[in-house]
């Protein structure tokens, strides 16, 4: 697939369990081609070996990294320390450690519907929050939806990749981070973060702690307009979650389903939740 503003974009896999799924994409800003594969069979040696086979050819390979299925974290094997994404048209540097998809294809499918659902009745300079927001993404598509975003996460690291994709993608002023756990910034949050008329949710795959939710809950009863984006790769969390919601007076308007990883079938679920 060819899109003046995306670039290159391809993928190809196999009904074999133990076969290997290859995507291809090339970034139109920076002329990178990125190629992500998963298999059950290669090892951090065997990718070495990749390397210098590509640099032995003289490619300008950036780095190689290996995802931890189990931990969705990726390890750097060679190369560049950070990787680089293009992501709905946006352009991404982040540490390995950052929890990204490892199949871009179906994290462009991903992020691309929760950007449909942001920009659903748009509230031109509202507020938004962006808790456990690790690679910034959503925080971007909030702010491209006229949003100013307040970020959240624990990870020191994450916040800062956010502070530099913010201005990276011309946004310095719309986004600001906090590096700080999700409790502690719901139970005192700042003046400055302000009451959120959209608050998007991508917690841990173990949920929401029950402090989390019932602090939640506190901030959506005090705005009754407020709109919630929760997504999550656990549907029964996901489900114990929306459940408590429910029970607090919030209302699961949708729950739909989207395909993350061809081979292993993994699910991703977004809620919308409304007062």
């Amino acid at each position: 697939m060819i899109d003046e503003s995306r670039g290159v974009s391809g993928s190809i896999a196999s009904d074999d369990a133990d076969s290997v799924f290859v995507e291809l994409r090339i970034n139109p800003r920076t002329t990178e081609f990125t190629v992500s594969f998963t298999s059950k069979e290669f090892t951090a040696k065997e990718l070495k070996k990749f390397y210098r086979t590509f640099k032995e050819r003289q490619f300008k390979v950036s780095g190689i990294y290996q995802r931890d299925s189990s931990e969705g974290v990726f390890a750097l094997i060679a190369g560049f320390p950070k990787l680089r994404l293009s992501l709905c048209d946006f352009y991404l540097e982040v540490l390995p450690s950052t929890h990204v998809p490892a199949n871009l294809w179906q994290a462009e499918n991903l992020y691309r519907r929760i950007d449909q659902l942001v920009s659903i009745a748009p509230r031109p300079k509202a507020r938004a929050w962006s808790l456990f927001c690790r690679s910034g993404i959503e925080a971007l598509i909030t702010v491209r939806n006229e949003y100013t975003v307040y970020c959240v996460d624990s990870d020191e690291i994450a916040i800062e990749d956010i502070r530099r994709n913010a201005n990276r993608n011309g946004y310095p002023t719309q986004i600001a981070c906090e590096h700080n756990s999700v409790v502690e910034f719901l139970s005192t949050p700042p003046k400055e973060a302000g009451l959120p008329e959209l608050i998007i949710l991508n917690p841990p795959k173990a949920g929401l702690s029950p402090l989390e939710r019932h602090l939640l809950i506190q901030v959506a009863q005090k705005n009754p307009s407020l709109k919630m984006i929760y997504h999550s790769s656990n549907l029964d969390h996901a489900c114990e979650d929306l459940k408590e919601f429910s029970a607090a007076g919030m209302i699961v308007r949708q729950m739909e389903a989207v395909s993350l990883d061809p081979l292993s079938g993994q699910l991703h679920y977004i809620a919308t939740l409304t007062r």
